[in-house]
This record gives C-alpha cells, structure tokens and sequence, in this order.
C-alpha cells in the first residue's frame, strides 16, 4: 500500500479515536456530575444510609446523623439493631426483611431511638443493590422525617378519646378500652374489675352553687381520681353527666373494693360544700364494684351492668359508701 496512503489513514484513525476518546470523555463526566447532584438532592432532601446484606452501616448523611445525633464515625460499621426503639414487634422485622432479602423494595413508617433516648418517627424506604446473580449485597435506606405529624396524629388521637372538662376518658374509648381487656383476660384467665360512680345529689348541687360551680367540682373530683389511680393500669372515663367508669385489669373484686374506698374518702375529704345534700354537708360519691374472669360466653356490658346494680345498692344503702355486686357469677373472694 503507497506510504502516502498509510500515513492519512493513521491521520484519519487518531482523529477519529481523539473524537470518540473526548465523547466518551464527556459522557463520563456527564454521567458522574448527574449522579453527583442526584447525591446532592437526595442528602439535602432526605435521610440516607447504605448499609450491608448484614444491616451493618457502611453510610450515614449529615441529616440522619443530626437527627439520631450519632456521628459517622459512631454509626459506621454498626449494626442499624442500635436505632432499635423497641416498639415494632419480631414480625415487624420479619416482614421488612424477607421482603428485602427477595430483593424487592420494602417502605413503611417506623420509630427509632435516638443517642440520648429520644424518638423520632421516620417514614422508609429500603431498595436493594443486586450483583450479577439477582442477590442483594447491599441495600440503601432512604427515610423522611414524619416525627412531627405523628405527634400531632397521636395528639387528635387522644382529643379524640378525652372528655373536655376532666380530661379523663370518654365514654367511647372506655367501652373500646372494655372490650379489650375482655378479649386479652379471658385468654389470660386473669380478673377484669370495673368500678361505676356518682356524685351523690348532683343535681341539687348545681341547682343550689351553679354550673361553672357544678363543673369545678367535676375536675375536683376526676384530680382525685387520677391520683388515686397513678399506679395502677387503669382506664377511668366520664360515663356521663356526674357518673365515673373506671376499668381495673388484673384486679379482683376485694382490690377494686379498697380502691373504690380510697377514692370515696380523698374525694369526702375534699370538704367541697353541698349544703342541702341529704346525706352530708359535703360532696359524697355513691359507688359500686363488680368483678369476673372474663370469658367468651358473656358480654363485657354484663360486667357494667353489674357494677351498675352495685351502685344502686350504694345509693338504697344510703349513698357514700361502696357496695359490691353480690351476685355470686361476679364474687371472685
């Protein structure tokens, strides 16, 4: 081949090869400055890790190390057990990680604990990085922050189940809150207690002080009563206008009885006055206990209607004073 002709093709290869080298050059750096804002965007937006098949920490952005006021260099190779709040149950876990370890994405709302101890509430999602055999090696956890509105959600919650004047429950979670103890004691076998009250000649009381009167009383009361009840896993609610509800789990007949006293006296010694009260010159309360194991036969609203002839027999006995249900379905003594 003439020598001439060599040399031009050589010519023509380098500045084909200088062309491509400097396309392949741009795409390069194209592609490396796309990820780097996609990085960019995806720290400033977001709470990110990237953590091995074993869940250990290889990544932590300055968002999440700000909110689980961890350092890096406290999280990296640590094991993401350490955020564990412990409020998500084993199958929980389970879940999230068959659905990972299958490859698949996994999202949901959990709460981890911080450095100091404090919760946050944090809505993740977790993608797996496949290799070659369609196995996840490792696996980045994208979060947001949802801290704030679960507050709030939890705030609704509990306005929705208070009453507005005592700040005790209301009627509708006191029943939900029956009907669960029912169903989780009756497989325990274990004692369910309720304990019904009123405040005797109420009517009397705000006909004779008023109803601003008439209220404070009520918050008086229900102060007590929260006190009272401070260590024990109780539900109490205002069932009605003057009339009290309170839920005893794990508590007999003769434990509910010496509460229900307790409470009858704090409140006597309150020396609210109740001038044209027949029974006292004080605000007095009327109540009435029943007890059972529950079982899946009955009703939970057989137990208050129980209570309730209790403290019937309260007020026929005289008012201030407790009485138990006598019917031997309820006697656990």
């Amino acid at each position: 081949m003439n020598i001439v002709i060599i040399k031009r093709l050589i010519a023509i290869f380098k500045r084909i090869t200088r062309s491509h080298k400097k396309d392949y050059e741009k795409r390069y750096f194209d592609t490396l400055k796309n990820l780097q804002d996609l990085k960019f965007a995806l720290d400033e937006s977001n709470l990110v890790q990237i953590v091995d098949k074993h869940a250990n920490i290889l990544y932590a952005n300055d968002k999440f190390c700000r909110l689980s006021e961890y350092s890096f260099q406290e999280l990296e190779g640590k094991n993401m057990r350490m955020l564990n709040s412990n409020f998500h149950s084993t199958e929980f876990f389970k879940d999230l990680w068959t659905t990972v370890t299958q490859g698949r994405v996994w999202s949901g709302e959990m709460r981890n604990k911080t450095k100091t101890g404090k919760y946050f509430w944090v809505n993740t999602t977790i993608v797996p990085f496949l290799d070659k055999d369609k196995k996840p090696f490792q696996y980045i956890v994208i979060r947001n922050d949802i801290t704030k509105s679960k507050e709030n959600e939890k705030k609704l919650e509990y306005l929705s189940n208070v009453d507005g004047l005592t700040a005790l429950y209301n009627r509708r979670y006191f029943d939900s809150m029956l009907d669960y103890y029912w169903e989780t004691l009756s497989q325990k076998q274990n004692s369910l207690s309720v304990i019904l009250f009123d405040v005797d000649y109420f009517k009397c009381f705000n006909d004779t002080y008023g109803h601003i009167l008439g209220d404070q009383c009520l918050i008086d009361i229900s102060h007590q009563v929260k006190d009272c009840l401070s260590l024990y896993e109780a539900v109490c609610a205002r069932y009605g206008g003057e009339e009290f509800a309170i839920i005893l789990p794990e508590k007999d007949l003769h434990e509910a009885y010496l509460l229900a006293e307790k409470i009858r006296l704090r409140v006597e010694q309150l020396n609210i006055p109740h001038e044209l009260s027949i029974k006292s010159k004080w605000v007095t309360l009327s109540l009435g206990v029943a007890s059972i194991i529950p079982n899946q036969v009955m009703k939970p609203k057989e137990l208050l209607k129980s209570a309730d002839r209790a403290l019937y027999q309260a007020k026929d006995n005289g008012r201030n004073t407790v009485a138990l249900n006598d019917e031997k379905l309820f006697c656990l003594h």
